[in-house]
């Protein structure tokens, strides 16, 4: 049987709109430098075809990510193949799309049980901030989870907690903390946690983000860039932090 196949956009249309996106951002970023950041693979030919209508300076920066593995559906747990090869600082940066499937704060929150109308809250105040911020990577949407991946067995456990890495928080560390205690929230434990910490490519303050965890989990938070030596996403990296996540466990009379 022959594959049936239907036009959704016509050519003329998606001209069209490439063509209206690059009208804003002429628009509003007149006098700028616009960095452009393109995920690898399938947004290159978008990011190349907006690049050649923009009027204003414009650079390219590339990064490839997964969380999907070998499947069809999000694992959760995003794995960066390739990063950036420039510095965001001192730059505009736009990120159009929301955050990766389950990778950001607020889809961790969601996974953790969150009270939905505390997430409402924070995608609206998301949405509002989009279209405001020149830094645009958070979560102004969340994906649909089913009632299988939303069943929790943790609840007694010590919750050892990283989160924030693929956005969701504005790049406030005061809303990232926030976020986190709502998490800890469900748990019973409400003394034994870890906190752990890992600097985004994006927060430029970094000593306002470490200020900020340190102020409010004391001795329960710990930096991972201080312990660990290769990228966290690759496996050594992964077994360094497991490895440091024991480490303070024991330290800590945890286990």
């Amino acid at each position: 049987m022959a594959d049936k196949i239907r036009v959704l956009l016509t050519e003329k249309e998606v001209d069209e709109r490439i063509n209206e996106v690059a009208e804003l951002i002429n628009r509003d970023y007149e006098g700028k430098h616009v960095h452009l950041i393109c995920i690898l693979k399938g947004g290159v030919f978008f990011t190349c075809e907006l690049a050649k209508r923009l009027t204003v300076p414009v650079s390219m920066d590339f990064m490839s990510v997964s969380s999907y593995g070998d499947g069809t559906s999000s694992s959760g747990v995003v794995k960066i193949a390739k990063d950036l090869d420039e510095t965001l600082e001192g730059k505009d940066v736009l990120v159009e799309d929301y955050t990766m499937d389950a990778a950001g704060s607020l889809s961790q929150m969601k996974l953790a049980g969150g009270e939905q109308s505390i997430l409402d809250t924070y995608v609206a105040e998301h949405q509002k901030l989009a279209e405001e911020q020149t830094l645009r990577i958070t979560e102004t949407k969340i994906r649909e989870l089913s009632e299988e991946e939303l069943v929790r067995e943790d609840q007694n456990s010590i919750p050892v907690i990283c989160m924030g890495y693929y956005g969701g928080w504005c790049g406030d560390p005061e809303e990232l903390c926030d976020q986190i205690q709502h998490i800890l929230d469900t748990y019973t434990q409400k003394d034994k946690y870890l906190i752990l910490g890992l600097y985004p490519s994006w927060v430029q303050d970094r000593e306002a983000y470490h200020e900020e965890m340190t102020s409010r989990w004391g001795e329960h938070y710990f930096q991972l860039d201080d312990v660990i030596r290769n990228a966290a996403s690759s496996d050594k990296g992964r077994q360094e932090i497991a490895e440091a996540i024991y480490q303070r466990l024991t330290e800590m009379e945890y286990v």
